[in-house]
């Protein structure tokens, strides 16, 4: 826990990472200009050690508040009016600090960042800045504003300074506190470094990335939570102290003058820490290589610093939704929802006459119907008896034996079925699940049907027939309960008053993969489960139109451009269906039929017209066995996982496996070199040069060390498609004739993008997206890189 501020970056203890050879064969890296490296020379000096003065983390918290005040205030400059705003934006501003890093953080009310993100919530009640430890602003280097009370609009004075574009401006969580002072009016401009995204370049493997968390391990001195700096222990009923950590609302804790003075400080560190952050990441990322001639910080201020540019922008401009769409859905799904639950009970009923009473959305109660009786066993922890008691609401009034009047609930009995369990909880019970059901039910309602496990339990014909769609109208109230529950209901409460949804984008997997939260529009129905068309919500506003554009296989593409793969780029640059063509080749019975002239390699493949079926009409399931492997071996599936998923045994899956390889030998070959080079180094690469360490390669554990393995050859695949992605997406953004348009980036799922803009426009904006989807970086891949586009009014039109 440090108690004076006055530390230098230097002195902390650096990672070292092993050097990495970067070779055509391994990596197929893009070479970067190296002309914007950054060299600052702001106030940066060295500290003896007297300097440093910190207490033990063993210290007691009194200890703490004590050294705060004695030390830490002197250092404090206090903005609470426009006066002293005034003065302190001219410094500021000023040339002999305009050329060296401000790190900026914010403190924030009236949000909820569990749940909302921050574009049109919150409110900023006290800010911080911080350029440096030689800075002094007239009471000290570290600035704190008050925009509370009285002081409400101080910040707003300092408008000028956040909206120049030639002053460095550095966060923790940029888009945090980018998008809280846009509410404000404020348009942050000069965005230089974001520290989470520096951290997540230099080590991806990190499970926290929070300034408590990287301040402890970077700097050796960890921030102190608001938790543990001004929380307590609840107190119970009886005046006891509770579990529960609480601590007071931000604006009571600012107007609270006994703790006045502790809370600047917990306010100002941040910003300080933001800054050693900044400085000690630097130096670290300038240790690690990326190119020949280059390093990871020439790769963040190239690439990643301006990708967090694009990320905040979409999450501002947001996804406009129909809501009258979705209220019309949620009105069918309701009335569906009762339709299949109504077919359900009347199988159930004829079958055990009290479930007329029964909850289809009760686990134990479905549990008991299905698979009792079971005794109790080694595979089966808990017992289900023959028959069991539940209880419902009394809505008839019945009175029971023995009772003179109703009671609130009435009991109902459910005598099992006996059905043999599919699979078992973690608990030992029978388990009910979604895939459990569609088993039992298989697809009754298929052309032609394709019964499940339930037919032949119950004899097969047509008890069997109606036993099936009974259970297919219970995945059927699953399914819509799972679109009201997570999609239908909540997005009608989310757009803000522009009709429009904002989520938050988050550069936080381990490949550079983006996520979404608040809400995860990267989660949405899977085609055949969208039965209410979701997707169709998502629309373009009046005047304008939605550029859908998806790329094409992209995963396997980066895997034959990193592999060289001759008969991958063969099949590419061939064209057409690429999974009919890895069939061809894996499966004799295929080559035969398409040299005999029995069957296509794909429609339309032959010249006129024919009558043929295609590889993928005659072997459907040889096609899909190799489309499975085509995708599966990129994420390093072995022969066990195909065992499985193709319920053979590890023989047959073997046998498969050596066939593809045959003609891919170089990916095996591929694959080999990089385990272990990782193994080596203990750091795997991706297309563009990313590293991400894979520590559990060299784990005693050989379940670990196959992860370790299987995570060493898909990280530079996944990865290297989120690095072209990320490209594109960067080239759009900056594109300027898309912006003379009116064009924009709106979401990214996966290798989907979607942008929004004037229909009138539509047609040279798509051209645009297209060229810059197709050609991300200066120079091309051994395969060209495909894209499917469409203009269209919604997202599910655009699909």
């Amino acid at each position: 826990y440090i108690l004076s501020n006055q530390i230098t970056c230097a002195l902390s203890s650096f990672m070292f990472w092993p050097h990495v050879v970067v070779n055509a064969f391994r990596f197929r890296c893009f070479q970067a200009n190296s002309n914007l490296l950054f060299n600052s020379k702001c106030f940066i000096r060295p500290f003896s050690s007297l300097e440093m003065s910190f207490s033990s983390p063993s210290s007691s918290p009194q200890e703490r508040i004590s050294a705060v005040k004695s030390d830490f205030l002197d250092g404090v400059t206090i903005v609470d009016t426009k006066a002293k705003a005034k003065r302190v934006v001219d410094q500021l501003r000023s040339a002999e600090l305009r050329h060296c890093f401000h790190a900026c953080d914010t403190e924030v009310v009236n949000i909820d960042v569990k749940s909302e993100g921050p574009v049109g919530h919150g409110d900023i009640i006290a800010a911080s800045i911080y350029c440096g430890p030689n800075v002094d602003f007239g009471n000290g280097p570290r600035i704190w504003i008050n925009n509370l009370d009285e002081s409400s609009g101080t910040f707003d004075c300092f408008k000028e300074y956040f909206e120049d574009p030639s002053i460095k401006k550095i966060f923790h969580n940029y888009s945090f506190d980018r998008h809280i002072i846009r509410n404000h009016n404020i348009n942050v401009r000069g965005f230089a470094a974001d520290t989470m995204h520096m951290a997540r370049l230099w080590d991806s493997s990190r499970l926290k990335y929070s300034l408590e968390s990287l301040s402890e391990d970077l700097l050796k001195v960890r921030k102190i939570s608001i938790k543990e700096r001004f929380g307590a222990q609840s107190r119970r009923k009886d005046g006891s102290l509770g579990k529960l950590i609480v601590f007071p609302k931000l604006d009571d804790l600012q107007r609270d003058e006994s703790q006045r003075e502790e809370w600047i400080y917990y306010c100002v560190y941040d910003a300080e820490c933001t800054w050693n952050l900044q400085q000690e990441l630097q130096r670290r990322l300038e240790r690690i290589p990326w190119t020949e001639d280059s390093h990871m910080w020439n790769f963040y201020q190239n690439h990643y610093r301006d990708f967090g540019e694009v990320l905040v922008s979409m999450e501002h401009e947001g996804f406009h939704v129909r809501v009258e769409h979705l209220a019309k859905a949620e009105k069918i799904a309701h009335k569906e929802k009762a339709s299949a639950e109504n077919i359900f009970k009347t199988w159930a009923m004829s079958q055990c006459g009290d479930c007329k009473f029964m909850n289809v959305n009760s686990t134990a109660q479905i549990q008991q119907l299905l698979f009792g009786p079971i005794d109790e066993s080694d595979v089966f922890k808990s017992k289900l008896n023959p028959t069991r008691t539940f209880l419902t609401l009394n809505t008839d009034e019945y009175i029971e034996p023995g009772k003179k009047k109703p009671l609130k609930n009435r009991p109902f009995i459910i005598q099992g079925l006996g059905m043999k369990p599919i699979s078992k909880t973690q608990k030992g019970s029978p388990q009910c699940s979604q895939a459990v059901l569609r088993r039992l039910a298989g697809q009754p309602n298929a052309t032609p049907p394709k019964y499940g496990d339930a037919y032949y339990f119950f004899g097969k014909g047509n008890d069997g027939k109606v036993a099936c769609e009974a259970f297919e109208s219970l995945c059927r109230v699953s399914l819509i309960d799972t679109l009201l529950g997570t999609f239908i209901r909540p997005l009608q409460a989310m757009p803000d008053e522009q009709g429009r949804i904002h989520c938050s984008l988050n550069l936080n997997t381990n490949t550079g993969r983006i996520s979404s939260r608040c809400p995860n529009l990267q989660n949405q129905p899977a085609f055949d489960k969208d039965i209410y068309h979701i997707r169709d919500a998502f629309a373009a506003q009046d005047g304008n139109s939605l550029i859908v554009a998806d790329y094409g296989q992209l995963e396997l593409r980066v895997l034959a451009h990193m592999t060289n793969c001759q008969s991958m780029i063969e099949a590419f640059r061939a064209g057409g269906d690429f999974h009919s063509r890895t069939a061809l080749s894996m499966y004799p019975e295929v080559a035969k039929a398409v040299a005999n002239g029995e069957v296509l390699l794909e429609s339309g493949s032959s010249k006129g017209k024919s009558s043929l079926p295609s590889i993928k009409e005659r072997f459907g399931s040889q096609r899909q066995h190799a489309k499975v492997f085509n995708f599966s071996i990129a994420y390093g599936k072995t022969a066990h996982g195909f065992a499985k998923d193709f319920n053979v045994s590890l023989k047959e899956a073997q046998a498969s496996l050596d066939r593809w390889y045959k003609d891919r030998h170089e990916v095996k070959s591929w694959q080999k070199h990089v385990i272990e080079t990782t193994r080596e180094t203990g750091t795997t690469r991706t297309l563009m040069g990313r590293y991400r360490p894979i520590s559990i390669i060299n784990d005693d554990n050989r379940y670990k060390r196959a992860q370790g393995e299987r995570a060493a050859i898909n990280t530079p695949i996944q990865g290297g498609a989120a690095d072209i992605v990320m490209m594109a997406m960067i080239k759009i953004h900056q594109h300027e004739r898309l912006q003379e348009l009116g064009w924009k980036l709106i979401l990214q799922v996966h290798d989907e993008v979607i942008l929004e803009g004037p229909s009138e426009h539509s047609q040279e904006a798509k051209a645009i997206v297209l060229s810059c989807m197709t050609h991300p970086f200066g120079e091309k891949l051994l395969v060209d890189l495909t894209v499917d586009l469409k203009v269209a009014s919604t997202w599910f039109q655009g699909k």
